[in-house]
């Protein structure tokens, strides 16, 4: 299962859900109402092989699958992870982030 979460913004909130939502998917750029690019988390989550007939999630069928993100990065390597990553457009890891340049 891939969960890809919202890369735009509103600017100002940050709790909701559904039509309230703060956040929204970015297509060819970020709407108007959500003028805030933020980074693009994907969660790859791999089952085990199983057979999906009659397989349910705890939020029902398997196409309700959603995840929830908790920002809970240690603010200096995440300020670092920006500027050395992000706003260079680079797609970095873990490793990179203690590296000096």
């Amino acid at each position: 299962m891939l969960v890809t979460f919202p890369d735009c913004w509103d600017g100002e909130s940050i709790t909701g859900l559904g039509d309230e939502s703060p956040a929204r998917y970015s297509d060819n750029g970020c709407p108007d109402d959500f003028p805030v690019p933020v980074p693009q988390l994907t969660i790859a989550i791999d089952y085990p092989p199983v057979d999906p007939d009659g397989l349910s999630l705890a939020s029902g069928d398997i196409i309700t699958g959603h995840a929830d993100f908790w920002n809970v990065w240690d603010q200096q390597k995440l300020e670092k992870e920006v500027g050395l990553c992000l706003n260079r457009d680079l797609i970095c890891g873990v490793s990179d982030v203690g590296s000096s340049r």
